[in-house]
């Protein structure tokens, strides 16, 4: 069962928690909702990341070369090859072999150098870490806020549940964890 709040109009003082059955998985979904709804709704969401890709890596593109961009914008060839690799199976590309590259990238240091090396690259990977669940989490709170008044798109709809279960993932983990 998906659990959701519904609200009229910011001016409702009725707000409802209600409970649906999406289904706990495809083959349960596709028996209460049948396979036509089942597979408008998975186009319909599937578009949408696609599309969520294609702006990100478009977005990615005109940072400064500094940052990992190419200063400019993607040309058509480059987003086609782009999503010629894309998997819904995540929101970034398919891998590279980074292992590969960073072994490369340390041949010839001497333990000291790579050690330091890598200290390095963690204290990044932090930073960037925090910096998006900071945003992640700065979107989320203004489009709670927003739900209360209006309603979402789809798209935003489908951030907001991606959140929520990254966030129970995040918890259960710390739990395992304590």
């Amino acid at each position: 069962m998906k659990t959701f709040q519904v609200k009229m109009d910011e001016n409702a003082k009725q707000s409802v928690t209600m409970e649906y059955d999406l289904g706990d998985d495809l083959e349960k979904a596709v028996k209460v909702h049948g396979k036509a709804a089942v597979f408008a709704c998975y186009t319909q969401g599937a578009t949408i990341k696609v599309q969520g890709a294609c702006r990100g890596a478009m977005r990615k593109s005109t940072e400064p070369t500094d940052k990992g961009g190419k200063g400019r914008e993607m040309t058509t060839k480059e987003l086609r090859t782009f999503l010629a690799s894309y998997s819904l199976e995540s929101t970034t590309r398919k891998a590279a072999d980074h292992m590969g590259n960073a072994r490369k990238a340390t041949v010839g240091m001497t333990a000291e150098q790579r050690a330091e090396q890598l200290a390095m690259l963690q204290a990044m990977v932090n930073t960037d870490n925090l910096v998006a669940e900071q945003e992640d989490l700065t979107r989320y709170d203004e489009l709670e806020l927003k739900g209360q008044s209006e309603d979402l798109s789809t798209e935003e709809q489908v951030f907001m549940d991606e959140f929520e279960s990254a966030q129970a993932e995040r918890d259960a983990e710390e739990t395992d964890n304590t």
